[in-house]
């Protein structure tokens, strides 16, 4: 950590020594942004683009706003690049390497204003506190809570160009013309560790916490192998992965390790007929295109938010105790806040919790997400038909996550939260109550 302590002091002494030079810049910008306003509202943007996970979804999400209305109609939002993390790593990161996908980029750059000059012009508005916000804008969280997705169609469209290109890369690939493909994405700890090493053990702190959010590619091969049975190309996605699927079906093609490229990630997923995912950056693109998503191994409990996108349906990651000795329900997760949100290294409290209820998230299994595929399979064939116990697990479900929604993020519309039915079945367990006793630390 000492590098990251030397770089952030030198910074800070170089804030100190522009202070004096800086500050009439900033009163005389102020001016001027308060005598535009009644004619231009202009708005300075801090753009993340260096994951998929905190880029894509708020983006959509301000241009959905932008149709619907829900910005000042004289505003100018200049956007301009912002890394909060680049200064933590122990090697320099220039902006352009901090863009985590080109063509997305590319593609998102011509519904925005992107200004680099904004940030410092930014930096001059925010040395004067009062009034500041007046004059910023703070992208969207990273789902859509207004469900606006469902108002509007997706803003990244592809040119004749650009899908003669897709169409081209699916033929090397062996997929012939108008044939159906799923694609499917599994997080695990390569991604970061090659992308950039370091920065997420500033933020979490310590590495069992960041591992657990992971899973095996190996747990969702069998699903691809029922899928291809049904007719379809089953693609694994990924820009960078631990290892290679082992499989001998030609139909299951490991694209992540054979044809990847900027371009196709967003092909694929805006073609696909659903994707198989988690809460991952990845699985934000088949989101971002409107495509249908089916989640498995989502971890932490609060990252199903995620899943309320239109014509998904998810499973979690499931909780156990080693103390208590069994799998704890919703209603002791959600009460006592026990590992609800992404693991961060400040939340000191949270080695203990973990510690002291011998605390493990076990994987789904390859059966379970069989059954989730196979369900989206026949939701969008328009074959699956609930049965009466699934409509009444659905709704208990829905009742647990209504009644904690002071702890977890709301959701627009709770009708478009669906548990896997199979799984609901067979962890009914997941909605009882588990008495009284308070496992919080």
């Amino acid at each position: 950590m000492k590098p990251f302590r030397v770089r952030n002091a030198a910074f800070r002494r170089l804030n100190l020594l522009m202070l004096p030079l800086c500050l009439p810049l900033a009163l005389l910008l102020r001016i001027v942004l308060r005598a535009l306003k009644p004619w231009v509202h202009v708005r300075f943007v801090r753009w993340a683009s260096q994951s998929l996970g905190i880029w894509a979804i708020p983006t959509e999400v301000y241009l959905c706003q932008r149709d619907a209305g829900m910005h000042p109609k004289r505003s100018l939002d200049l956007f301009y690049r912002y890394d909060r993390g680049a200064s933590q790593l122990k090697f320099s990161v220039c902006r352009a390497s901090a863009v985590c996908n080109r063509e997305l980029d590319r593609m998102f750059r011509r519904h925005l204003r992107l200004r680099q000059g904004a940030q410092f012009l930014d930096y001059l508005n925010r040395l004067l506190p009062r009034g500041s916000e007046e004059f910023i804008f703070t992208m969207p969280v990273n789902y859509d809570r207004d469900g606006l997705f469902e108002r509007f169609p997706a803003h990244l469209i592809f040119t004749e160009e650009q899908e003669a290109q897709g169409q081209s890369a699916l033929r090397r690939m062996g997929i012939p013309e108008g044939a159906p493909f799923v694609c499917f994405h599994v997080r695990d700890s390569a991604y970061h560790a090659r992308w950039r090493p370091g920065l997420e053990l500033f933020y979490y702190g310590d590495r069992q916490l960041l591992d657990e959010r992971d899973a095996s590619i190996g747990n969702y091969l069998l699903a691809a192998e029922r899928l291809t049975e049904l007719g379809y190309f089953c693609i694994r996605m990924g820009k960078y992965v631990a290892e290679p699927i082992q499989t001998g079906n030609p139909r299951i093609i490991d694209y992540a390790t054979r044809y990847r490229s900027d371009f196709m990630d967003l092909y694929l997923s805006a073609r696909c007929a659903f994707f198989i995912g988690h809460n991952s950056g990845m699985t934000n693109l088949p989101i971002l295109f409107r495509r249908p998503v089916a989640f498995a191994n989502m971890a932490p409990l609060s990252e199903i938010i995620q899943a309320s996108c239109p014509n998904s349906i998810f499973l979690p990651k499931r909780y156990y105790s080693g103390s208590l000795g069994r799998y704890l329900t919703l209603h002791e997760i959600l009460s006592n806040r026990i590992l609800l949100r992404f693991f961060m290294a400040r939340h000191s409290h949270l080695p203990e919790i973990r510690d002291k209820l011998q605390m493990e998230l076990h994987e789904n299994t390859p059966e379970e997400i069989t059954e989730l595929a196979l369900e989206m399979h026949e939701r969008l064939q328009g074959t699956f038909q609930p049965s009466d116990e699934d409509e009444a697990l659905q709704s208990g479900f829905l009742a647990i996550w209504r009644f904690y929604s002071g702890v977890v993020d709301p959701v627009h519309d709770l009708r478009s939260l669906r548990m896997g039915s199979h799984f609901l079945r067979s962890h009914k367990e997941l909605l009882g109550l588990r008495g009284e006793v308070c496992l919080a630390v």
